[in-house]
């Protein structure tokens, strides 16, 4: 029961716990222990937990449990159209626990998980002690009582600690239901997005699982409670140790009468479940290890699989959670306002036609009035005719004069009906004027609702145009990941170019030493041929020239690439223009040697070893220009990991814009579909809002009928196609467009 008013928690007392404590309370049993068939101590007390979620059969379950002897509430919560049967449930409890939720920021069709922090906090001691208060005012000291409420899921932490306060076992079953049968129920109940009880439903089988884990507990399938009850009984008997008041033989007629197949409205099958890629893969989940427990027994293997699905949807729940549920508030507010509206349209037109009545009875009152007036004119004139004759008598005189005194009488009250009219008339009047301002307010309301329903969808639009940025954004990354290829390519040819130069400068070098060594041979030819030193010495210094010409030249050429190349290379030209000087001081002390061949001995000596000590400079310049060479490489191979790495997130980002270009679209995709129904849905109530007064004393069926026809006419709807598409509907006697609006819209079906 979500529609009920939640009273103050300080009139009914109570608080909540997360499952992952309930193990650190008393009266748990240790996860994996063995649970059914060992022995079980004898207690004082014991309490009937249902565990369901709503419209999952615990009413029934309840119902069954109480025709068998357990304790019932003192204030039952009574039944309703959408339960005829009765909730079998305690209504104080039901405002507990509504309190609670909302205590902790919650209510009763909430799918995040219960703020974890309330068991820690220094209230929940005393709202244990309200929830035993209540516990003891509903049950007393009842040795066996049934205790359910469909909140309880999310709060069965707390109410195992009250249970436990109060020295009374649990016996713990959980009705199972097929949850989208659940969401069927829902929707038809009160108007709720079909995801969104499946999450619904999620929540409470999770909450209530993990909160029960380790104690003696057992899952039934609802429709086992319908079509074996006894069974059901004493699976309970057996594995739970409950040992029932009444023979199960005893009440079976009773238990048959209740349990009608009337109870179950909505059948889907498990594989619509399981085997559905459409339904939440954590609804499959939970529902298929669920299922197994109710067929074949409850398994610990499968405990991390319900754990894995828990945690997923605590961590996926706060980021999409505040938009659903503010849509979610603004439809049920935007369904209210249009029933308001119906109402009052209908109060407007019952009080037009009063306020017609009225007015009707008010012109009779009036033309009344008037009729008396002639008359009592005609009895005056009548009077003042007998006064005038004297051959009449005193009595007809008097009997006139008494028609006229009656006439007189009865004008009065004529009069007060008049007045009595007209002021009903006005009352009436000023009560049509106040709905007719209320109903111009309720429609403006609704069109503030159409507006933020409007905004939904021009968020949707914006979703839409992110979508196309993402896309825009793609296609420039992906020029940009062209653009960096092609920078690598450029990248690797300046590599080869700078790993060529650097093989022309090397080779330049082996020649500049060839070069030296040929001018040492020159140098050497000196001792023997004096008489030839200048034109040697002219060969060397051209020799000389050219040499220092090509290192400038290479210099040139190295020198965009790699300075420390060119400072070696100018230092080489440096050694190279000191040699050619000290070849001219050689020159200049041969000639001045000519008179003693032991000084231009020595001259020649030192020059030679100056030579010498060049042509090393030379080898280790070689020598520093192949390091230099071998870092340009490793250079040149980090460059390339660096282009390979880049690549690399290149590809993952595109991978991430692929995942998220998806997610948009499929979310768009959902939106339009959206927006479509509700434009339909709009064109489907313009065509048949419009109907005469005399509409409603017609039958349903002739109602329903002409709806159909009209919204045919229009094009907007197919009957014969939607019951020949979908045999199961024609099968089960729904009316098609009924149908179609409450369920085929949410299952996805085509409108013929």
């Amino acid at each position: 029961m979500g529609e009920t008013a939640l009273r103050p928690l300080s009139e009914v007392g109570g608080p909540i716990r997360r499952p992952e404590e309930v193990l650190l309370h008393g009266g748990a049993r240790k996860p994996g222990a063995e649970q059914g068939h060992a022995p079980r101590p004898s207690a004082r007390r014991m309490a009937l937990l249902v565990l369901g979620m709503h419209r999952s059969g615990t009413s029934a379950l309840t119902r069954v449990f109480a025709l068998l002897g357990a304790g019932l509430p003192a204030t039952l919560l009574g039944g309703n159209p959408t339960n005829p049967a009765g909730h079998w449930e305690s209504d104080a409890v039901r405002a507990f626990n509504d309190a609670i939720l909302a205590q902790v920021g919650s209510d009763w069709f909430d799918w995040l998980p219960v703020h974890d922090g309330w068991p820690r906090s220094l209230g929940y001691q005393g709202d244990v002690e309200r929830a035993r208060d209540v516990l003891r005012a509903e049950f007393g000291d009842a040795p066996l009582f049934a205790l359910k409420d469909p909140r309880m899921c999310r709060l069965a932490g707390f109410w195992l600690d009250v249970l436990d306060g109060e020295g009374v076992e649990a016996a713990i079953v959980m009705p199972l239901r097929n949850p989208l049968e659940v969401a069927d129920s829902l929707a038809r109940r009160d108007g709720v997005d079909a995801q969104v009880a499946l999450l619904v439903w999620l929540r409470h089988v999770l909450e209530a699982e993990a909160a029960t884990r380790g104690r003696a507990r057992l899952v039934v399938r609802y429709d086992q409670v319908l079509d074996q009850w006894a069974h059901v009984a004493d699976r309970v008997e057996r594995e739970l140790g409950v040992v029932w008041p009444r023979v199960p033989l005893g009440v079976g007629e009773e238990v048959e009468a209740f349990l009608s197949q009337d109870l179950r409205h909505h059948r889907r099958s498990d594989r619509a479940v399981v085997d559905n890629p459409l339904v939440s893969a954590w609804v499959r989940r939970a529902y298929g290890v669920l299922l197994g427990w109710a067929q074949g027994g409850e398994r610990a293997c499968d405990y991390g699989e319900l754990d894995a699905v828990r945690a997923a949807l605590d961590e996926a729940g706060p980021g999409f959670a505040r938009p659903l549920r503010r849509i979610a508030q603004q439809q049920r507010a935007l369904e209210e306002l249009q029933a308001q509206r119906a109402g009052l349209e209908a109060r407007v037109e019952a009080l037009t036609e009063e306020l017609a009545q009225r007015g009707q009875e008010r012109q009779e009152a009036v033309d009344g009035l008037a009729e008396l007036a002639r008359a009592y004119q005609l009895a005056q004139a009548r009077l003042d005719e007998a006064a005038l004759s004297e051959g009449r008598g005193g009595e007809e005189r008097a009997a006139m004069a008494g028609e006229i005194e009656h006439l007189r009488a009865q004008a009065p009250l004529q009069e007060q009906r008049v007045q009595e009219a007209q002021a009903r008339a006005a009352v009436l009047e000023q009560e049509v004027e106040a709905l007719r301002a209320a109903l111009e307010e309720h429609r403006q309301r609704i069109g503030e609702c159409e507006s933020a329903l409007a905004w939904r969808q021009d968020e949707v639009e914006q979703a839409r145009t992110a979508l196309e940025q993402e896309r825009e954004q793609a296609g420039r990354l992906s020029a940009e990941l062209e653009i960096e290829q092609q920078s690598g390519l450029e990248l690797a040819g300046e590599l080869a170019d700078v790993q060529a130069l650097l093989h022309d400068q090397a080779e330049q070098l082996r020649a500049a030493l060839d070069q030296v060594g040929a001018m040492a041979e020159m140098l050497t030819a000196l001792r023997g041929d004096l008489a030839d030193q200048g034109e040697v010495l002219a060969a060397a210094r051209g020799a000389q020239a050219a040499w220092a010409e090509e290192a400038r030249k290479a210099k040139a050429a190295a020198q965009d690439h790699q300075a420390e190349a060119t400072r070696e290379i100018t230092e080489l030209a440096r050694l190279l223009q000191e040699a050619e000087g000290e070849a001219a001081l050689r020159q200049g002390h041969w000639q001045e040697s000519e008179q003693s061949r032991a000084a231009m001995a020595t001259g020649h000596a030192e020059a030679e070893q100056a030579w010498g000590e060049q042509a090393r400079q030379l080898e280790e310049q070689v020598a520093e220009l192949e390091r230099a060479h071998g870092r340009a490489v490793e250079d040149a191979q980090a460059l390339q990991a660096e282009k390979v790495r880049l690549e690399q997130q290149l590809s993952e980002r595109f991978g991430e814009l692929a995942t998220m270009s998806g997610l948009l679209s499929a979310e768009s995709e959902k939106a339009l579909r959206g927006a479509a129904q509700v434009e339909w849905l709009r064109e489907v109530y313009r065509v048949t809002a419009r109907r005469p007064r005399w509409w409603w004393m017609m039958p349903w069926r002739w109602q329903s009928a002409r709806m159909a026809k009209k919204v045919a006419e229009a094009g907007l709807f197919d009957e014969r196609a939607y019951l020949a598409r979908y045999p199961d509907v024609a099968a089960q006697g729904h009316d098609p467009l009924r149908h179609y609006i409450l369920f085929g819209m949410a299952e996805g079906r085509v409108r013929g």
